[in-house]
């Protein structure tokens, strides 16, 4: 039983290792993985596969963008210019108080760089991770507004805020759980760990 599990294990790292790398810049590299399977990983470390059926591919766009908890990511829709996202930016409002949150400088620079793809592959339409509050795509405004209210409050301009209560009981941030809103965007957060 060990013998089989010990090759087992040395074939999945020789599998591994076997990955062909087919096209390299320095924006991506993209590797075959197996017959009709390829993996493009980018410099900003975004992971994408492609995968070959028979009469079509199908890109699979993750696009990693912290938002109000480490591992959040946004998928990108290329034939309807839409994001789909999880809920790292919210629906209308970010919870930023409930760990784990990242660092509110992080968040704005997730905000800059969610911007910044929207503009440069046409993205206009944001559907949110919790559609049934809204019923409707958000646009690029909404980021524009998400950004500047984070930068603001990463550089410790908390004017307008005001307590905000949750809406079930936690004993995360208890006492110093604050809301403040610009234009469409509003940020829930911890007064007392901004970043």
């Amino acid at each position: 039983m060990v013998k089989i599990k010990l090759l087992i294990t040395l074939m999945l790292f020789c599998a591994a290792l076997s990955a062909q790398e087919v096209f390299k810049n320095s924006e991506l590299t993209v590797s075959q993985l197996e017959k009709g399977v390829w993996v493009v990983e980018t410099a900003d470390m975004t992971t994408m596969y492609i995968v070959e059926g028979t009469n079509r591919a199908l890109l699979i766009e993750i696009v990693w963008t912290l938002g109000h908890t480490p591992g959040a990511f946004v998928l990108l829709d290329h034939a309807i210019n839409a994001f789909y996202k999880d809920d790292a930016f919210g629906s209308g409002q970010v919870w930023m108080q409930l760990l784990p949150h990242v660092p509110m400088r992080t968040y704005y620079e997730s905000c800059v760089r969610k911007e910044k793809i929207m503009r440069e592959q046409n993205i206009t339409k944001i559907y949110c991770g919790h559609y049934p509050y809204l019923k409707r795509a958000l646009p690029i405004d909404y980021i524009v507004d998400m950004k500047e209210l984070a930068k603001r409050l990463s550089e410790g301009d908390t004017s307008g805020s005001t307590p905000s209560r949750m809406p079930f009981n936690t004993d995360e941030a208890p006492g110093k759980s604050v809301s403040v809103t610009l234009r469409s965007a509003t940020i829930v957060y911890d007064s007392g760990k901004i970043n």
